[in-house]
């Protein structure tokens, strides 16, 4: 597995270990650090190393540095510390992503399950459609969508009601919460998918689009009463779409 870019570096246990060295010494040391961290050890040859941090031959790596990197049973050389991080921090996000697979898979597998035509109890389903995105992080101004919408002048989506189309539940919560910047990893409160929960029952597609295509809208603050969070959208959802249907966009905007 590919490991983070940054590793954990502790405080204490650096300057304990390190206050014997020189300045440069623990620049060096940092150095080699960082590069193992990368390329997960170190050459065996003391001048490859001594090129990493700048010098011209092994000799003028200082012994209190090259001490730090011994050389392994694989022809390289690694700090035991900086290993036993990585290995730490392998398990610490394996299992975050374990515990995140095991959440959505008991809040959203039965009902994406079923949405796609899939039986629950196999827990397999298929793969929904791509998220609407977003360019931008306002809610209200430069969004752009990846599929296609409603232009935000001229060609407005029909303001007549539509109805309802199956929308999946998982791809409704990404699309709203693509309104507002939120990320696809953020968890919902309980609040929150209880309301998304109620408004599924009826939200149709034409319904959703005209919901993004009004709030991409760039409207002066003195005359924007949209919603400012999911929250209030989620609990005021069929006035706002109500809102949404009966928004003409003045020419001047």
């Amino acid at each position: 597995m590919k490991d983070a870019p940054a590793f954990d570096l502790y405080a204490e246990r650096w300057t304990h270990g390190t206050r014997h060295m020189s300045k440069i010494e623990r620049c060096d040391y940092l150095d080699l650090l960082c590069y193992q961290w990368t390329e997960e050890g170190l050459p065996a040859s003391i001048d490859a190393i001594a090129k990493i941090i700048g010098y011209k031959k092994g000799a003028q790596i200082p012994i209190a540095v090259l001490e730090k990197f011994p050389l392994c049973e694989d022809g390289r050389r690694r700090n035991a510390r900086l290993e036993t991080i990585r290995a730490d921090q392998r398990e610490r996000i394996q299992k975050r992503r374990r515990g995140a697979e095991e959440t959505n898979r008991k809040r959203w597998g039965e009902r994406v399950a079923s949405d796609n035509g899939s039986d629950p109890a196999d827990g397999v389903a298929d793969e929904s459609p791509p998220p609407t995105t977003y360019r931008g992080r306002s809610p209200l101004r430069g969004f752009q969508s990846k599929t296609p919408t409603p232009s935000a002048r001229g060609a407005e989506p029909s303001g007549e009601p539509q109805e309802p189309d199956a929308i999946p539940l998982a791809d409704l919560q990404r699309r709203l919460g693509a309104i507002f910047g939120r990320r696809q990893s953020t968890q919902w409160d309980a609040k929150e998918i209880k309301a998304l929960r109620q408004i599924a029952k009826t939200v149709s597609e034409p319904d959703l689009q005209r919901l993004e295509w009004y709030y991409k809208l760039q409207i002066p603050k003195d005359s924007d009463i949209r919603r400012r969070s999911l929250a209030t959208l989620l609990n005021n959802f069929n006035g706002e779409l109500d809102r949404s249907r009966k928004f003409k966009e003045p020419s001047h905007y």
